[in-house]
C-alpha cells in the first residue's frame, strides 16, 4: 500500500500485474481504447462522452478531485468547462510551473439508463510516470440521495502503471485500486459493474484487455 497525493486520506493498493512486451508507446495506444471506446469492453455501455480535454499539472487535478461536485451537473457545457478548468489552472499557476499531465473529463453512457446513471470521470494521463488514472466524480445519484458535502469520492478509482524493463520482473502492466485509509478493495454498492467496475471485473477483464491491446501497436 502507498498514499495517495490524489486524496491524502485514501491509500492506493495493487491488486493485479501482467507482464507486457509492450513498449510504452504501445501501453498509451492500450489505454486510448478504453478512454475513447470503453463499449469494446464493457457491453453495458454506449460508450464515452469527452467533455474536455486539457494540458494541465498535479495542483489543479489535486483541487478538481477534492472538490469534484462543482463538475458533476449534466448542464455544464464542454465550453464552459473548459473556462472552468482554465481558471483553476490559472489559480494555480505558481504551484507548478509546466503542464505535464493531460486531463480528460469524460461522460460513462450506460446502455439502459433506467438500471444505471450517466457517471462523469476524469482521466489522467500522467505521461511522465506512464500511469493513467480512472476516477469517477459521481453522478445525479448523489443528490437523489442526500449524500453530504465532502473530498472523499464514493466511486471506486483506480491506475494502470506501466513499468520499464526490470531485471527481476521485465515489463509490467500493474492496476491499483484507490480506496480509504485503512480500508479494503472490497465492492461497494455503488459498483454496480456497468458505469462502476468491480474490482474483480477490472481484474479479469480490463487489466488482459488493457495488456492485450497494448501489445498490438502496428
Amino acid at each position: 500500500m502507498s498514499k495517495c497525493w490524489l486524496l491524502p486520506e485514501a491509500v492506493l493498493m495493487r491488486v493485479g500485474t501482467l507482464p507486457t512486451s509492450a513498449q510504452p508507446q504501445g501501453f498509451w495506444s492500450g489505454v486510448a481504447v478504453w478512454v475513447d471506446k470503453p463499449h469494446v469492453v464493457n457491453r453495458r455501455l454506449t460508450g464515452a462522452k469527452e467533455v474536455a480535454r486539457i494540458w494541465t499539472n498535479n495542483a489543479v487535478i489535486r483541487e478538481m478531485v477534492q472538490g469534484h461536485r462543482a463538475f458533476l451537473t449534466d448542464e455544464l457545457s464542454e465550453t464552459i468547462l473548459q473556462k472552468k478548468l482554465a481558471e483553476l489552472q490559472i489559480s494555480r499557476k505558481n504551484e507548478a510551473l509546466e503542464d505535464t499531465v493531460e486531463l480528460i473529463v469524460r461522460d460513462l453512457l450506460p446502455r439502459q439508463l433506467e438500471r444505471a446513471k450517466v457517471v462523469r470521470e476524469i482521466v489522467i494521463l500522467d505521461h511522465s510516470q506512464t500511469t493513467a488514472w480512472f476516477i469517477p466524480l459521481g453522478s445525479s445519484r448523489h443528490e437523489e440521495q442526500g449524500e453530504e458535502e465532502g473530498s472523499e469520492l464514493s466511486y471506486k478509482s483506480y491506475r494502470f502503471v506501466y513499468s520499464a524493463d526490470d531485471s527481476r520482473t521485465g515489463k509490467m502492466i500493474g492496476l491499483d485500486i484507490l480506496s480509504p485509509a485503512g480500508g479494503s478493495v472490497s465492492d461497494s454498492p455503488a459498483d454496480d459493474g456497468i458505469c462502476n467496475p468491480t474490482t474483480k471485473w477490472l481484474c479479469e477483464h480490463l487489466l488482459p484487455k488493457i495488456t492485450h491491446w497494448s501489445e498490438q501497436e502496428g
